[in-house]
């Protein structure tokens, strides 16, 4: 009995990690609850099935006081795609948004399988623990 039920979840835990190497918008069109998981995990999908797949911060200017965000937008269907426009907020230490401001975006239209970049700037934060999220506008 309990050899059997060893099968059934190796099998279940086997089916879940194939399915999570989909790429996410595949898996949410099939599985809509998924999308929270997505993004309690930091991988924003939008509506169009565009995702964020990277974001990164570099501090620079005088004393370190400009933050530059980049991150990387990817298209994993098998049509072009118009980029949403894309939020970057700072969070304080209390989850509260400090600062917000709209990515520039390089290139509006992604092919099938292609990607873009996306850039801002705003003042960098004083002192440690602030968070740094970029989202989809249609997905305030």
């Amino acid at each position: 009995m309990i050899l059997a039920g060893l099968i059934v979840a190796s099998a279940a835990s086997g089916a879940l990690v194939q399915i999570f190497a989909l790429p996410p918008v595949k898996v949410i069109g099939w599985l809509p609850a998924t999308r929270g998981l997505y993004q309690m995990l930091g991988v924003p999908v939008s509506d169009r099935g565009l995702t964020i797949v990277k974001v990164w911060t570099v501090a620079s200017g005088p004393g370190n006081a400009v933050l530059e965000i980049r991150g990387r937008v990817v298209n994993p269907l098998s049509q072009s795609i118009t980029v949403p426009d894309i939020v970057v907020r700072l969070h304080d230490t209390n989850g509260r948004t400090a600062s917000s401001i709209r990515a520039r975006i390089d290139t509006r239209t992604i092919g099938p399988g292609n990607a873009t970049l996306f850039h801002a700037r705003m003042p960098a934060p004083n002192g440690e623990g602030y968070k740094v999220v970029a989202r989809f506008s249609e997905q305030q």
